[in-house]
């Protein structure tokens, strides 16, 4: 009789830490993202809601990195008011070599 696969949930915290370590990216912007919700988003034996959501993340995360990057005093400026930036998922684009391209808006 085959092995049962071990199905016990893995926490999306922990895929998106495996995600940003394999991108050897500074573990300290992991403490500016906050991830919500369960599995089973989607009814699967795989975790699809985990994978979606630490993706989602890692790629919000990144997004962020290039900001802060390109505009070093500007990631760090304080405003009174008004000028919060958030990054919105809005979809994606599948390209012609089967790889997709994840889209974001920003709103502030």
């Amino acid at each position: 009789m085959p092995e049962q696969a071990d199905r016990r949930a893995v926490p999306v915290r922990d895929v998106l830490e495996g995600l940003w370590s394999l991108a050897d990216c500074d573990r300290r912007a992991l403490d500016r993202i906050e991830l919500t919700g369960a599995e089973p988003a989607l009814p699967s034996v795989f975790p699809i809601g985990t994978a979606a959501s630490a993706c989602i993340g890692a790629a919000g995360l990144a997004a962020w990195l290039v900001v802060s990057l390109a505009t070093p005093g500007a990631a760090q400026e304080r405003w009174n008011r008004g000028q919060n930036i958030q990054p919105v998922f809005e979809g994606w684009e599948r390209n012609d070599d089967g790889s997709f391209t994840m889209v974001f808006g920003y709103l502030n």
